[in-house]
């Protein structure tokens, strides 16, 4: 079972409760990358499910 998902959706949530960021947070597509291999559609829409609006591509994309 891959934890990643989840780690990353607990992680945005203890960082939606602190005070002040100077920096929009996004998510690096890469840590997606076998989930997007499986269903590129699905993994996009669970992206932008959990919220994020900044991600950042490599070079493969």
């Amino acid at each position: 079972m891959n934890m990643k998902p989840k780690l990353i959706a607990a992680f945005v949530s203890l960082c939606a409760t602190t005070s002040v960021f100077s920096h929009e947070i996004g998510l690096q597509l890469h840590s997606m990358r076998h989930q997007m291999e499986e269903d590129l559609p699905k993994a996009l829409k669970q992206v932008h499910d959990w919220g994020f609006e900044v991600v950042e591509g490599g070079g493969k994309l």
